[in-house]
């Protein structure tokens, strides 16, 4: 049984992103779609609290931090603004970049791109504190989390880790999840079988119409333990935990959810 209403708050379902001032954001060097670019943005400016962090897991350039800077400086409910964002990212020139990104920046593979973060964020950089280095080498405070931004879970060990490190710290009923890669045709089947594990500790609230971004909410505690169930039956059944997650979306009346998960699932039998 939940412990909450889970029928999406009204403020969802009219998607309000869509009315933030795109100026505000600024030009930003990122691999998020504009849709992306101002949910992130609105939840700084108009959902957040400060009862919690705002994590954000898989920062690249610093192009989702500084959306979620922009809209924290304008929130008038939070007083306390620095070192609110918390950044995790190898912060290191790959090989994977696109030609659009690479052409930008001549610097060798490999190299530290933390100078491009901090350039990014700009003004807003007294908010953020940046954690360079493999995230699966961390942990995470007793601090509660408001905010969880994942882009990092490309690996079914990375997500593996940032279920147990950021999960046990979200906040029943006011935290939310911005899985970045949820409804694109990624091939991370392991995001789609956990969060279907885990369906009775998250609601969906929205998916954008662009790009891969999915909005969860926690509505009741997630116990370690619960966790670790989640990541030892992701692989129980891989047909049978497909079938019921697309049947989960398909309920949600999420047919982009629906084809996402299954090619991802598809994309794991090749």
């Amino acid at each position: 049984m939940r412990d909450f209403d889970t029928s999406p708050p009204p403020e969802f379902s009219s998607r309000p992103w869509g009315r933030v001032n795109y100026d505000r954001i600024g030009k930003l060097l990122a691999l998020l779609h504009p849709e992306e670019r101002k949910l992130m943005t609105w939840l700084a400016s108009t959902v957040y609290t400060g009862a919690g962090e705002i994590v954000d897991a898989g920062a690249f350039l610093g192009g989702s931090a500084a959306c979620f800077a922009a809209g924290l400086r304008i929130n008038r409910k939070v007083t306390r603004k620095d070192c609110r964002i918390h950044s995790y990212d190898l912060f290191r020139k790959g090989n994977w970049l696109p030609s659009q990104l690479k052409e930008w920046d001549a610097r060798a593979e490999g190299q530290s791109t933390v100078d491009l973060y901090h350039d990014q964020l700009g003004e807003n950089d007294f908010m953020t504190v940046l954690y360079a280095g493999d995230i699966t080498q961390r942990s995470w405070s007793d601090r509660k989390i408001e905010i969880l931004m994942l882009d990092c879970s490309k690996t079914k060990p990375l997500n593996d880790h940032c279920m147990r490190m950021f999960y046990p710290s979200l906040i029943p009923g006011d935290s939310y999840l911005v899985h970045q890669d949820y409804a694109i045709n990624s091939g991370l089947y392991w995001l789609h079988s956990t969060m279907y594990l885990l369906r009775d500790y998250f609601e969906h609230l929205a998916t954008v119409d662009y790009g891969g971004t999915t909005l969860f909410r926690c509505i009741k505690a997630i116990p370690p333990e619960m966790v670790e169930e989640a990541i030892a039956r992701q692989d129980e059944a891989p047909e049978a935990i497909r079938d019921a997650a697309i049947a989960w979306a398909n309920d949600l009346d999420q047919p982009k959810l629906a084809r996402a998960i299954s090619y991802s699932h598809d994309f794991r039998e090749e």
